[in-house]
């Protein structure tokens, strides 16, 4: 009598073709609205401060809220999908956002419009990014960073196309029209998820099978008390390691025949048939020579406050394993919850420091560029148009520095601090231009400088703790910078409420920029004492 046997397939994995490319779509997409949009609020700044009449620091506040949540937010919202799936919480995500936004069109008042704009458009914005990032390291392994450069390409072309939209939409339809119209615009993030096809359903081939009587007798010899088993070949197997076939003959049949402990495949006696512990994602053993390259070419949303590993989990980090007859996925860590205890660590304090003060000064300043060049007499399609400028100098920024750095000529964190420096005197420079053409020099400048320094977060801080640590530390550095630059809106404009003008938050994000960027240059210092710290706790 042969032995029955009932096979399930559901194929494989697209792994850097066909439906991953949907996802690389649906990452491009949110992030090209998300983005987009939270580089448009200086455009919204201006008539809230005419819709309600509040200070430059009040206006400031959704936003400010709006990144407190998602310095919170995106973390949880990881753990969260772990649970639910990517796509749900993306879908949901998406659904929050634009429940939010669409009732904040309503304008009650400046509170409820914090409360519903700030709130709920951080809340749906956690839920993208992070899970973004981490359904592209699913989905891509040796286009990995063609499929993250494309998608996350979206964040320069919102800020390029968006920009001048919003402002058509406040001249058109005033600002509550306009809110109303946003969030059907962030509405689309849930088509987005829906791209978002888990991976999970792309299992191995189970296959579950009931030996005939005949393989039973040539298979195993079990008596109760024996301590050893024997095979077909003769071979002993200790009790202990065996499972009784009654109980489990799929496993007992996958012990015998060969060494299952070392990967082996094993079978019938003579008749292979392949172990599920086998079908494991043979990525693992070409990943390491990936890891350089893939540290080097990540691009980084240019504003976001959250970013997760180079290493995302994939199907490299994924086994299938039996269990009660149905695989089971067992993931490698997402996201682990702010560990604050390595602040301890003179390096990691110190990428934090620095961190903490560049961002401050470059995304905090491109909420008032709109009412910087406002000032200056720049009005309407032209105030616009010159964000997009910017975005324009981002997206080239993205593609050849992260080429350039990829060439190792000069240390990456030289190229993060040259950035930062070369930024931050630029914004000082709009302290004086006074003309639309000298300005949108520097709005390009901006852009490119901007673009170059972001691009190069996550790759420096692999350089400096290395690519074990650089999750966690990663997750402590844009935390707090995220706090950071959610503190430092309303800062900013209330020191313009105080001043009477927009010149002193260029100058404020000026001298942030530069400091940090001094700071970052005395690297090898702070390696020296970190080193000498840690040479003293050994001897203790």
């Amino acid at each position: 009598m042969a032995g029955t046997k009932t096979t399930v397939s559901r194929g494989q994995p697209p792994i850097d073709r066909a439906w991953a490319w949907m996802i690389c779509l649906g990452f491009f997409l949110f992030v090209f609205f998300m983005v987009g949009l939270a580089k448009s609020y200086g455009l919204i700044l201006e008539a809230l401060i005419n819709e309600f009449g509040v200070s430059t620091a009040t206006a400031t506040l959704p936003m400010s809220v709006t990144l407190l949540v998602y310095a919170f937010g995106a973390p949880t919202a990881i753990l969260i999908a772990e649970r639910f799936t990517i796509q749900k919480v993306v879908v949901v995500g998406s659904i929050i956002g634009f429940a939010g936004i669409a009732f904040s069109s309503l304008l009650y008042n400046i509170v409820f419009f914090i409360i519903t704009f700030g709130l709920f458009y951080g809340m749906g914005n956690s839920c993208f990014y992070g899970n973004g990032m981490i359904m592209i390291g699913r989905y891509f392994k040796h286009r990995r960073s063609l499929a993250n450069g494309l998608a996350l390409s979206g964040a320069s072309i919102g800020q390029f196309v968006l920009p001048p939209l919003v402002e058509y939409l406040l001249g058109n339809y005033g600002l509550s029209g306009t809110l109303l119209l946003i969030s059907a615009l962030y509405l689309h993030g849930a088509v987005s998820g829906l791209l978002f096809r888990p991976i999970e359903q792309y299992e191995p081939v189970t296959e579950k099978m009931v030996p005939s009587a005949e393989e039973e007798k040539q298979m195993v010899k079990y008596e109760a008390g024996n301590e050893k088993v024997e095979d077909c070949n003769g071979g002993n197997y200790d009790e202990k390691k065996l499972l009784s076939l009654k109980e489990n003959p799929e496993r007992t049949a996958h012990l015998l025949n060969g060494d299952a402990e070392h990967g082996k495949a094993v079978g019938w006696c003579g008749v292979n048939k392949k172990s599920p512990l086998d079908i494991v994602d043979s990525d693992a053993d070409d990943e390491e020579e990936n890891l350089d390259r893939e540290k080097r070419m990540i691009f980084g949303s240019q504003g976001s406050i959250f970013m997760v590993s180079t290493n995302s989990p994939d199907t490299a980090n994924t086994q299938m394993l039996p269990m009660n007859g149905k695989s089971k996925q067992i993931k490698s860590s997402v996201f682990k919850i702010i560990d604050f205890s390595l602040l301890k660590n003179y390096v990691t304090l110190f990428i934090t420091a620095v961190s903490f003060l560049c961002f401050l000064g470059y995304f905090n300043f491109i909420l008032f560029l709109p009412s910087i060049v406002k000032e200056k007499g720049i009005e309407k399609y032209d105030k616009a148009f010159l964000i997009s400028i910017s975005g324009i100098g981002d997206l080239i920024a993205r593609i050849s520095v992260g080429f350039f750095a990829d060439l190792n000529l000069i240390p990456r964190y030289k190229i993060k601090a040259t950035a930062c420096l070369l930024c931050g005197i630029n914004i000082f420079m709009f302290v004086f231009a006074d003309s639309f053409a000298w300005l949108a020099v520097h709005c390009f400048l901006y852009g490119f400088l901007g673009g170059a320094y972001v691009c190069m977060i996550a790759v420096v801080i692999v350089d400096l703790v290395g690519l074990a640590s650089m999750g966690r530390n990663l997750a402590v550095v844009l935390f707090i910078q995220g706090i950071g630059s959610s503190a430092g809106n309303p800062v900013l404009g209330r020191l313009k409420d105080i001043t009477g003008s927009f010149v002193i938050v260029s100058v404020v994000c000026s001298l942030s920029l530069c400091l940090g960027a001094i700071l970052l240059f005395t690297y090898p210092l702070i390696k020296r004492l970190d080193a000498k710290r840690a040479e003293r706790l050994r001897k203790l």
